[in-house]
């Protein structure tokens, strides 16, 4: 398991019900824990949902109708790089910086809440990780210029990467204005 030793605040990643079970057990409370799976059922959703998780990735606002019905339900949009790395683009779910209004504005049309964007840290050097980081927080100023308020959050995905070099700069940058939850499979 490897340190962090900059500002992020640590998250606890649900991927399934059995997460979910586990938690339980030792009797964390799972209000703060964010459901990072995009590809699941309507009954895994409203599963989590009933058993007190309230934050949920999305892969793109096809997404949307599972979640209509849950009050107080917050998403965090999930982004796609994959450009960098085209052999991964299938392994990556996700919509592209450019299409990243359009989704969240789909989100607010349908009342639900976006805290703002997850990204796949678990690939690439360090200096493309951190430009990712760079590009997502210009996105989220953007959209706070251009009528979408609220985007509080940046979700790092690490993977089972040491985050180190320019990714340490983009993520210091990145929490003097938004939370930035980190996550590592260690």
């Amino acid at each position: 398991m490897s340190t962090i030793r900059f500002p992020m605040t640590p998250a606890i990643a649900v991927d399934s019900h059995r997460d979910i079970d586990l938690l339980e057990r030792r009797g964390i409370p799972l209000d703060g824990c964010i459901r990072t799976r995009t590809t699941r059922s309507v009954a895994e959703i409203t599963g989590a949902y009933l058993r007190g998780v309230r934050m949920f990735v999305i892969g793109g606002a096809d997404e949307l109708a599972d979640f209509r019905e849950l009050p107080d339900v917050t998403v965090l949009v999930q982004l796609d790089f994959a450009g960098a790395f085209p052999r991964a683009r299938d392994a990556e779910r996700g919509v592209t910086p450019h299409a990243a209004a359009r989704t969240v504005g789909a989100c607010r049309a349908a009342g639900i809440r976006v805290a703002g964007f997850t990204l796949d840290l678990s690939r690439g050097p360090a200096v493309v990780r951190g430009r990712r980081v760079r590009r997502a927080v210009a996105l989220m100023r953007r959209l706070e210029r251009t009528g979408h308020p609220g985007l509080d959050t940046l979700d790092l995905d690490l993977g089972d990467r040491d985050a180190h070099g320019d990714l340490r700069t983009a993520v210091r940058g990145a929490a003097r204005r938004y939370r930035v939850v980190a996550r590592s499979a260690a």
